[in-house]
């Protein structure tokens, strides 16, 4: 399956909720949703974006975990491969505005920017 990377914004104040998924070929599938409007998303990331989500997840893994209660500023990251969980965990958002991850951030807002519903 590859990476699942979810968001549970507070979509009454403005802030969307969505779930991507993605595969190491760089297909990008999923939705975007904001107060009672919903957009899917279907893209294609480049050969390098794709290596930077699955590096970059894979790097993060150890460094943060589920101990914790989801927060609305969250993003959430699952690995899963053959139909096994390889991993699950939160990166908080002050870890998301590092310099070693700016790239990995960089993608997803950029694509749920891209589909977020302007209604």
């Amino acid at each position: 399956m590859g990476l699942r990377i979810y968001h549970n914004g507070d979509v009454r104040n403005g802030n969307p909720h969505w779930h991507l998924w993605f595969q190491r070929n760089g297909d990008v599938w999923g939705e975007v949703l904001c107060y009672q409007t919903a957009r899917g998303v279907k893209d294609q990331l480049t050969e390098s974006e794709a290596i930077t989500m699955f590096e970059t997840a894979d790097a993060m893994k150890d460094r943060f975990s589920l101990s914790r209660q989801l927060e609305t500023e969250d993003i959430c990251i699952q690995r899963n491969e053959e139909g096994k969980r390889l991993y699950w965990y939160l990166v908080p958002p002050a870890a998301q505005n590092e310099e070693s991850v700016a790239e990995f951030f960089a993608i997803l807002k950029r694509l749920v920017e891209k589909y977020k519903p302007t209604s």
